[in-house]
């Protein structure tokens, strides 16, 4: 078990409770890819219905703008995660990551 202290008292963080949060925030991901996945499809089917008018309206841009920022925010993500895991590569070659 883990120990976390806050002042006087200590809590004990179980294996089985790391578990859990890690499941709940990789089903809270998954949420967020599908709308985005979803938003995606309709902001393109908006595009393709409606042509040059579509980017007229203001509200049309930010729903464009909002699903752009999103697709970015998950390809960092990513980034993130891919380079973070090279640096610990590397750390552990180097017997530095102990």
């Amino acid at each position: 078990m883990r120990t976390k202290s806050h002042g006087a008292c200590d809590v004990h963080v179980g294996v089985s409770n790391l578990r859990r949060r890690r499941l709940f925030l990789r089903m809270r991901q998954l949420i967020f890819v599908g709308f985005i996945i979803y938003f995606l499809y309709h902001v393109i089917s908006k595009i393709r219905k409606q042509k040059r008018k579509y980017f007229k309206e203001f509200w049309n841009l930010l729903e464009l703008c909002t699903v752009v920022m999103s697709v970015l925010t998950c390809a960092m993500y990513g980034a993130k995660i891919l380079f973070g895991n090279t640096a610990m590569d590397i750390l552990k070659e180097s017997g530095s990551g102990t």
